[in-house]
């Protein structure tokens, strides 16, 4: 139906043609970029768990701000509160900066391998049809996000690499490598299984075994390195889990996180391209090689994975699906190898194109109509009229010692009170200096009223603040936007304007 609708539509099909050119591919997904990055910034009054905590962790810099995951986004966020200042336009800029690569990264990878801009725009087009891009990376994920695009420049410098095997590019690949350990430690399962995976092609594993590889272990190492020394120390507690499930459980766990993150891409790929799955013949043997590496790349992936929830008994979510980033490159070099019909790719191009640009226009109505039967909503607390009050009350600046259930309070009171340190109750180990600006008053908040004792307890045991369980605290209430005032939030604190301990 689709193919009919394509094929009779001038519109659409000029539409489509322009979404498969180099020029036009590469725009429509810099303006999709471009307007989540805007809705998801500036059209919520507050921002989720995700987000927030690195407005926390970036308040200044070390080589470690949490053991389970490693800190280059919270560096990147640094740098770019330096151009958007302490928002959350400085966390969503990597966020949105690191998917708009990786989508760049395919088209370019997929030049280079399939050398036709109509399949390289299919494969640079793909993410946006995954819920892992149009949902959850919008909605919350970082780590991950900078993870996908670090994948997607490894293969584009391993490709460059087999044809070319230059002492620069296998430093490049290295130092690469080793800024993919530093956003994410599942990034060693794409690296480790996209190694193996060239051990099958003969181009490909003359490049591992050749003298430049112990130049990019020595680049990886040399990134790594101070991070590494950190992470030794704390092994115990980065591998630490609250929970392990057993190995039915993991993998029902993992089937559904590959499904779930990559919907609806992988229903489309097959509704429109049957003939991919079947076996096909590519007259190209050196393509024929690099396509069967991917291959086999992904399935390690996928093994390793099943690995790790056999030995550790992990919980595999949908965010650690971005070691199959490489999936779209695969299926279109299959697609290309058996002639799929011009139809066909017009009409995927064009429900892809449908899918981002009604991610973006979801978005929008989110912030717009979402406070109307949210249960949570924790990007529509009342921040701004808390803040207000806050001040009212004598808060101005010095120590905030912020909760983070069930409304992540750390991040988003960051952003109010910008010249304050805020210390996160979730995050006992990433305690920033004191401001430089001199003492100043300690403030205490939470959202539910049992997590009171919680707050006091952290303050005095981490900050010495030796507050008493019969300290007065007060509230404010405020309410949440465009619900006239049917939904009131309320916020709970206790504040003391001489500061006490080192909360001040």
């Amino acid at each position: 139906m689709t193919d009919a609708i394509v094929s009779r539509t001038p519109r659409l099909v000029r539409l489509a043609q322009w979404l498969t050119t180099a020029r036009g591919c590469l725009w429509f997904v810099s303006a999709v970029m471009l307007a989540l990055w805007l809705v998801r910034s500036l059209a919520f009054p507050a921002t989720g768990g995700d987000d927030g905590e690195q407005l926390v962790f970036a308040q200044y810099f070390a080589i470690s701000y949490r053991p389970r995951n490693p800190s280059l986004y919270t560096w990147l966020v640094i740098a770019a509160q330096q151009v958007f200042g302490v928002s959350v336009l400085a966390v969503g800029f990597v966020k949105f900066l690191a998917l708009w690569g990786a989508c760049v990264l395919l088209f370019v990878a997929g030049r280079q391998l399939l050398g036709d801009d109509r399949f390289a725009a299919l494969a640079a087009l793909s993410p946006l049809a995954t819920y892992f891009v149009f949902w959850d990376s919008v909605a919350g994920l970082t780590d991950s996000a900078l993870a996908l695009v670090l994948c997607a420049l490894t293969f584009y410098l391993f490709l460059k690499l087999r044809s070319a095997p230059h002492p620069a590019l296998y430093a490049a690949f290295g130092a690469c490598a080793g800024l993919g350990l530093l956003a994410k430690y599942g990034y060693g399962i794409f690296l480790l299984s996209l190694l193996f995976a060239a051990l099958f092609d003969a181009a490909s594993r003359r490049r591992v075994f050749h003298p430049g590889s112990l130049l990019a272990i020595a680049s990886m190492a040399a990134v790594v390195a101070p991070y590494g020394l950190w992470f030794a120390g704390h092994m115990g507690e980065t591998m630490s889990m609250d929970t392990r499930y057993g190995f039915l459980d993991g993998m029902g766990y993992l089937v559904g996180a590959a499904a779930g993150a990559l919907v609806p891409l992988w229903l489309m790929l097959p509704a429109f391209f049957p003939g991919a799955l079947r076996r096909v013949a590519d007259p190209d043997p050196d393509r024929a090689a690099l396509r069967r590496m991917i291959g086999i790349q992904l399935l390690a992936a996928l093994a390793i994975l099943v690995i790790v929830v056999a030995v550790s008994g992990l919980k595999i979510r949908g965010y650690y699906m971005f070691v199959l980033v490489l999936l779209p490159l695969y299926f279109f070099a299959r697609v290309q190898a058996a002639r799929s019909s011009g139809r066909a790719i017009a009409g995927f191009a064009l429900l892809t194109a449908a899918i981002a640009t009604g991610a973006v226009g979801v978005q929008a109505g989110r912030a717009l109509f979402e406070p109307y039967f949210c249960s949570k909503c924790e990007r529509h607390q009342p921040y701004d009229a808390w803040s207000r009050s806050l001040r009212a009350a004598g808060f101005e600046r010095g120590t905030i010692v912020a909760d983070w259930w069930p409304h992540p309070l750390d991040g988003n009171l960051k952003i109010r009170f910008p010249e304050s340190r805020v210390v996160s109750v979730k995050h006992p180990m990433a305690i920033p200096p004191p401001a430089a600006a001199g003492p100043g008053s300690c403030l205490l908040a939470w959202t539910s009223p049992e997590r009171r004792g919680p707050v006091v307890d952290f303050v005095n045991v981490v900050l010495g603040a030796g507050m008493g369980p019969d300290v007065p605290a007060a509230s404010v209430q405020a309410p949440i936007r465009f619900t006239d005032g049917r939904h009131q939030a309320t916020l709970y604190y206790l504040l003391v304007k001489k500061g006490a301990g080192q909360c001040r």
